[in-house]
């Protein structure tokens, strides 16, 4: 007749993002609270995990969101530049406009756009 002799039972853990849960090795020692204790541990962290990607969620709708005014913004300043430029150009040919020498615009965007040199001549008077 061969003797088995019994491991000593191991501490198992689950791990979680708020952190670890020991998760007890069941035998007769547990009692019913401590199994719905380990329950309501479960039910809380799974809990703050569903809140946490749907708070991860509207951060990322609300960032797209304003990507895409930005990138409208950007759209509608390229359109005012190019109409103050056809004004611009319109009104040297008549000869009575001052000088500029460069025109910067400076956007959060990913997206660059060089603007062109605008100079413009004429006399310049005192105000």
């Amino acid at each position: 007749m061969e003797i088995k002799q019994k491991a000593a039972p191991k501490d198992k853990r689950r791990c979680f993002k708020s952190g670890v849960v020991p998760i007890p090795e069941e035998n007769g020692d547990q009692t019913a609270e401590d199994g719905s204790s380990t329950a309501r541990q479960v039910l809380e962290l799974e809990r703050e995990a569903l809140e946490l990607r749907r708070e991860l969620q509207d951060t990322r709708a609300k960032k797209e969101e304003a990507d895409q005014k930005l990138l409208q913004l950007d759209k509608k300043l390229s359109t005012i530049l190019r109409r103050n430029d056809i004004c611009t150009s319109d009104a040297s040919e008549d000869g009575k406009t001052n000088s500029i020498d460069s025109i910067s615009v400076t956007t959060t965007s990913s997206i660059s756009q060089v603007l062109p040199r605008v100079t413009l001549s004429g006399p310049v008077t005192d105000l």
